[in-house]
């Protein structure tokens, strides 16, 4: 018997927002993590996980840091920050 796969995410408080303070860093990616982990069949991949983390950090220091990172992180290729080529078909003939 399998188990059913949730539909909506867990009733659990998001992180609060992260502004740069240092002493607050290690508390604010634990929420992070407990809040993706409980809510791991929405926030499935890499590119979903980032753009939560840095939807918290919109405040001071963080906030710029984060806008910088979203915008990479929205691009359709965020490792060199350019759209995805896709490869020409191969055909083969004999």
């Amino acid at each position: 018997m399998s188990t059913p796969t949730p539909t909506g995410e867990a009733h659990l408080s998001k992180p609060n927002n992260f502004d740069g303070d240092k002493s607050y860093a290690r508390r604010f990616l634990s929420s992070c993590q407990a809040y993706l982990s409980l809510n791991e069949w929405i926030y499935n991949t890499d590119k979903s996980k980032i753009i939560f983390v840095l939807s918290f950090m919109q405040e001071k220091a963080a906030g710029d840091w984060a806008t910088n990172h979203t915008t990479v992180a929205l691009a359709p290729n965020p490792t060199t920050n350019t759209p995805t080529v896709k490869p020409k078909a191969i055909t083969v003939t004999r």
